[in-house]
């Protein structure tokens, strides 16, 4: 339902009650007796969906491998703009399809341009990642100068959000910390919207300490304004002299996260434009991580803002290079990679759900 006003407000509702083993009318008697895979499409007004009770029914509901779809974000019939919006008919049809089939489907996004994803077709409980809990970062960060300037980069969020996506179809329960991006998630995420890089890394280590995986896909913003002018600064009639702002460090999140007493596994991705082995093996050691995914952004034919990447995966005492590929390709090899490489760590058994 679109509907804001009067007391009916079911969508949220159904998903209080689905979570909770409601079984008093036939629709929840028959979800709560069905062994079948459930795709749920919400939605509702946007502060409704934001709410923290609507998303922790969402978190029980994706625990018991149910399937969100959408809701996509816009205009609403009560006046609030944001994510509420109910998923197109021909995307709730081509997901419902590849559930019934058992294969990808094209996700809510593609047909606007953004960056492809596949509907999740496996289910919560099979895959390397099963029952793990994957939070990932995603996109770029935003570091205010005045109202209306930023420090930003290119970053466009593809990469992570495929990452999100393999991590999926592993079985897992996925939660993407994601920047600024006209990107569209993958349907099945928990996606937690940041602008800064502090932001992000409140988020970060908020959400890692109950978390099996954590990989840093974002590109953070090294520095930010020491001081954010309340007002727009504006060009000085008196002089030429240009702008001069104080940049102060942002905090590291991946080398955070690495740091807390018995964390998830921890992997890094650096963007280099030269020697970006030497590099990228240096953060891997002084970073405390266990492993870190490389790629040359200085290559025209990969890294942002492009739908294939290229990258090498490197770990304590070894290394494996991917080839240029789709960056959804590349990352469920990366995935898998990381699923084998520390399935010890990584086992239920071993590690916090």
């Amino acid at each position: 339902t679109r509907r804001c006003n009067g007391a009916a407000t079911p969508a949220a509702d159904r998903l209080s009650r689905l979570a909770t083993g409601h079984a008093d009318d036939l629709l929840g008697a028959i979800c709560l007796a069905s062994r079948a895979r459930k795709l749920i499409a919400p939605a509702m007004n946007s502060v409704m969906w934001e709410a923290p009770a609507t998303q922790r029914n969402l978190e029980l509901l994706r625990g018991d491998g149910a399937i969100i779809i959408g809701p996509e974000s816009g205009d609403q019939a009560c006046g609030e703009v944001g994510p509420g919006r109910m998923t197109e008919p021909e995307d709730l049809l081509d997901a419902i399809a590849a559930s019934l089939a058992g294969g990808a489907a094209v996700a809510p996004g593609e047909r606007t341009g953004a960056v492809p994803a596949t509907v999740q077709s496996v289910a919560l409980g099979d895959g390397p990642l099963a029952g793990r809990h994957v939070v990932l970062t995603a996109g770029p960060t935003r570091e205010a100068i005045d109202p209306v300037r930023y420090i930003s980069n290119h970053s466009s969020g593809k990469q992570g959000f495929a990452m999100a996506q393999a991590a999926l179809e592993a079985g897992a329960r996925v939660t993407v910390i994601a920047g600024p991006t006209a990107a569209s998630p993958p349907a099945g995420v928990r996606v937690i919207p940041v602008e800064s890089a502090r932001d992000m890394h409140a988020a970060s280590l908020d959400a890692a300490r109950d978390c099996d995986l954590f990989i840093a896909v974002a590109a953070v913003a090294d520095y930010r304004p020491a001081v954010v002018a309340p007002q727009k600064l504006k060009k000085s009639d008196a002089s030429d002299d240009g702008m001069r702002v104080e940049l102060v460090q942002n905090p590291d999140i991946v080398a955070s996260v690495a740091a807390l007493a018995d964390g998830p596994v921890v992997v890094g991705f650096a963007a280099e434009t030269e020697k970006a082995l030497e590099h990228a093996r240096g953060k891997l050691a002084r970073k405390g991580l266990d492993a870190i995914i490389v790629n040359d952004v200085s290559r025209q034919d990969i890294g942002f803002g492009s739908d294939h990447n290229a990258a090498t995966l490197i770990w304590a005492d070894g290394e494996r290079t991917l080839p240029r590929q789709d960056k959804t390709d590349l990352a469920r090899e990366l995935v898998a990679e990381l699923a084998a490489r520390f399935a010890e760590r990584l086992s239920p058994g071993l590690c916090a759900s």
